[in-house]
């Protein structure tokens, strides 16, 4: 439970709606839950991917398979963004973690319980009393992304000092005092001010990502640049052995190696982190691909929607959260059940499984990678924002906010923030959802933005394997180039 603990004070959902916000689909969407309290709504629980969390193979189907259009528009919920007061969860929480929420305004967090010494004092997250620039890197100096961090610029992340969503990692995507390198939505911009002598840096480097359907995005958005800009060259590939080793192009690709001496395209859960045979299985990959000439730089698991798909929100309300837990968890103990955050939800979920093994997981490879001598450095991520809205949404934005916080921990973490990435747009507009909890708390989330489900060329999406649009693809393209950067060296000025 000390993770839960530690995180609902720095935990608050946003509370800032983006200028422009595109409005998402209605609550007949597939997974969409709108009741108040929600019942979890008509989530599909087929695999888009065919054999379930497979994601090998051609086993991509077309929108919406899996159980109704999932990939459909900008899959959002029907509420407008921008709700006023009332997120995160129930009223006068937040306290400690800089409840200040946006300048001003009473209520943020509920009704006006958070003011006083619950870091509500002052400007919106200028650190107040206590809590501002507490646990969560929140408001104020501390922890805030240093220059302009958490709330920086219009407020980045939502809420000033939210710790959370959009731009928790400050101006630089740095991690602020903490150290962390955060490639979120704030530094896809920045890939072409990569200096020459990183560029062919990262032209040495291999970034390997591991995941199923969803993570062929980031191969694609590779390919996307490379084709704009030769500058940016790249050797990706979305399936079968990675490339040789060579200085003149990025190499990319979905690789893991197999027990059987051979090559698979990548792999779900319950090979990253939830049972021993399929971490051991990741390990082996490591260690031969280190031994035969194939460094990686970089390896990360891209998350399909296992936060959100096979097992609709169900179980108890969590208590502190005010959301009932989803997602997938096959290869783990229990089975394919649905999940929360730490092991004190297996009194929710029945599941041993939590977004606690996949943090552990994580950082047990980056601990191997280390004890070897390797170099390899193993990124966290976070997951979809497409397809699933409503109570599904915000139980998976709170996933999404733990990961974020626990990177920023610790300053030698490093975090691909999948999901702000594509929660905003290219002209800096932030897609939210909001969701009224049973005590009638209305909760925002983010949702993929719309652009990021067109098109290059502002055409309608056609599903090709990654189920998002091929804007979405190129700005994940655009944050691999700078993140790769940074981890070779670049201090990203």
């Amino acid at each position: 439970m000390k993770m839960k603990r530690d995180f609902v004070l720095g935990l608050m959902c946003l509370t800032l709606a983006a200028a422009g916000t595109t409005p998402g689909c209605g609550s007949d969407e597939p997974g969409s839950d709108t009741s108040s309290g929600g019942s979890g709504g008509d989530v599909a629980d087929a695999s888009p991917d065919g054999v379930s969390g497979s994601g090998g193979g051609a086993a991509d189907a077309a929108a919406g398979s899996g159980g109704g259009a999932i990939d459909g528009s900008a899959g959002a919920d029907s509420s407008a963004t921008g709700g006023s007061a009332g997120s995160a969860g129930t009223a006068g929480t937040g306290g400690a973690a800089g409840s200040s929420g946006n300048a001003g305004g009473a209520g943020v967090a509920g009704s006006a319980g958070d003011g006083g010494a619950a870091g509500d004092g002052g400007a919106a997250g200028d650190g107040g009393a206590a809590g501002d620039g507490g646990a969560a890197g929140d408001g104020g100096a501390a922890g805030d992304g240093g220059a302009a961090g958490d709330g920086g610029a219009a407020g980045d992340g939502g809420a000033a000092g939210d710790g959370g969503a959009a731009g928790s990692a400050g101006a630089g995507g740095s991690g602020g005092t903490s150290g962390a390198i955060v490639a979120n939505h704030t530094i896809v911009d920045r890939y072409d001010d990569i200096p020459a002598a990183y560029m062919a840096e990262v032209k040495k480097m291999w970034f390997n990502i591991v995941g199923e359907s969803h993570s062929t995005g980031y191969i694609k958005g590779l390919k996307f640049l490379a084709a704009q800009n030769p500058a940016y060259a790249t050797d990706a590939v979305e399936s079968a052995a990675p490339p040789a080793y060579q200085e003149s192009a990025l190499r990319a690709s979905r690789s893991l190696r197999t027990q059987y001496n051979g090559w698979a395209s990548g792999g779900g859960e319950a090979i990253w982190y939830t049972n021993d045979t399929g971490k051991a299985r990741v390990r082996t990959h490591v260690d031969y691909c280190e031994g035969n000439s194939l460094h990686i730089a970089a390896i990360a698991f891209g998350w399909c929607w296992d936060m959100t798909w096979h097992n609709s929100p169900g179980g108890t309300v969590d208590p502190v959260h005010k959301v009932r837990w989803a997602g997938s968890s096959e290869g783990g103990p229990d089975g394919d059940l649905r999940w929360g955050l730490d092991d004190g939800d297996f009194a929710l979920t029945g599941n041993h499984i939590s977004l606690q093994s996949y943090l552990d997981a994580t950082r047990e490879y980056g601990e191997y990678c280390a004890g070897k001598s390797y170099g390899t450095k193993v990124l966290y991520t976070t997951g979809p924002v497409d397809g699933y809205s409503g109570e599904s949404g915000v139980q998976r934005h709170i996933k999404h906010e733990a990961v974020r916080q626990f990177v920023l921990a610790d300053g030698s973490r490093i975090l691909f923030d999948y999901a702000d990435i594509l929660a905003w747009s290219d002209a800096n507009e932030q897609n939210l959802q909001s969701w009224t909890d049973g005590d009638g708390q209305v909760r925002q989330y983010q949702m993929i933005h719309a652009d990021n489900m067109v098109e290059l060329d502002g055409s309608p999406h056609v599903e090709d394997g990654d189920h998002i649009g091929g804007r979405g693809a190129l700005r994940l393209g655009k944050a691999v180039w700078w993140l790769m950067a940074r981890i070779a060296g670049w201090n990203g000025q």
